[in-house]
């Protein structure tokens, strides 16, 4: 049925070889060459259907933060899916392969407990979360840390507001040696000892277009980021404003140990340290700082 769909009645084969004297006739070389090129079909259709990796995504549809079979699908479960975990309302199964995570609502998702773990990309893929076209906070209540990515985790977040987070270090993010990438995404509020917005302990940060404002170290370093144990960290066409350490070091950032820093086309603002050194950057002597066409005031 495939080669009649593909080739029809007007089908001709031509063949030389002779047809006579004990030889095949025209007809079986017709029935070889057509074998041939249907065994070929349906190993391209075979090739087609067998995706080298499936790319899951999961559409968020409620603001609760919960896992309950309630027709509903949370950020909670879609992570939980996307981390190839159990089975959840998000339509979908869990994945292995790198995975979206969009959103069909807007507003704010208040946390009662730190989100997922991000695991290892080699275990779940890499994990895109992308409030492209709506509206979305993801709110630590001022009690606990939004995300937490493990060591090989690869998060990319796209338009959100991560704000309120709260945790001994890193109250938006911590990231234990992960891979993590913001991109017109807000931290505001944010607080920790150290790392209120992010504290990035070994992994890669990049962060492009987004704003960091009104995030604290209550004790210790790096209001905006606490960036430590030699991190690399680009920071691009974005804001720091309002950021604070009241008692330490880096209203904005703090760049410890062998860390790369390297800052372009940025804004630093009204950042703070009133009690220790750099209200908008603290580079230990050890760490590697490089700013261009940026303004610090």
């Amino acid at each position: 049925m495939v080669l009649h769909r593909l080739f029809g009645n007007s089908m001709r084969v031509r063949s030389s070889m002779p047809t006579g004297g004990g030889g095949w006739g025209r007809g079986r070389w017709v029935g070889v060459v057509r074998l041939f090129l249907l065994l070929g079909v349906l190993a391209a259709m075979l090739v087609v259907a067998s995706p080298v990796g499936y790319t899951a995504g999961y559409v968020v549809n409620s603001l609760a933060d919960t896992i309950d079979n309630d027709s509903a699908c949370t950020l909670r479960e879609a992570i939980q899916e996307a981390n190839n975990g159990a089975d959840t309302d998000c339509a979908g199964s869990p994945s292995s392969a790198d995975d979206t995570i969009t959103f069909s609502v807007s507003g704010t998702i208040t946390l009662t407990t730190t989100l997922p773990n991000i695991v290892s990309a080699s275990t779940a893929g890499k994990l895109t979360i992308d409030g492209t076209g709506q509206s979305v906070t993801i709110s630590g209540d001022n009690s606990v840390r939004v995300f937490f990515v493990n060591s090989g985790g690869d998060l990319t977040l796209k338009k959100l507001t991560v704000s309120n987070g709260n945790s001994a270090f890193g109250g938006g993010i911590l990231s234990d040696g992960g891979m993590v990438s913001i991109t017109n995404s807000t931290f505001s509020d944010n607080s920790a000892d150290s790392g209120g917005g992010i504290a990035n302990d070994g992994g890669t940060l990049s962060i492009t277009d987004s704003t960091f404002s009104g995030n604290s170290a209550t004790s210790g370093f790096g209001g905006g980021i606490y960036n430590f144990s030699s991190g690399p960290v680009s920071i691009t066409d974005s804001t720091f404003s309002g950021n604070s350490a009241p008692s330490g070091f880096g209203g904005g950032i703090v760049n410890f140990g062998s860390g790369t820093l390297s800052i372009t086309d940025s804004t630093f603002s009204g950042n703070s340290a009133p009690s220790g050194f750099g209200g908008g950057i603290y580079n230990v002597s050890s760490g590697t700082l490089t700013v261009t066409d940026s303004t610090f005031s």
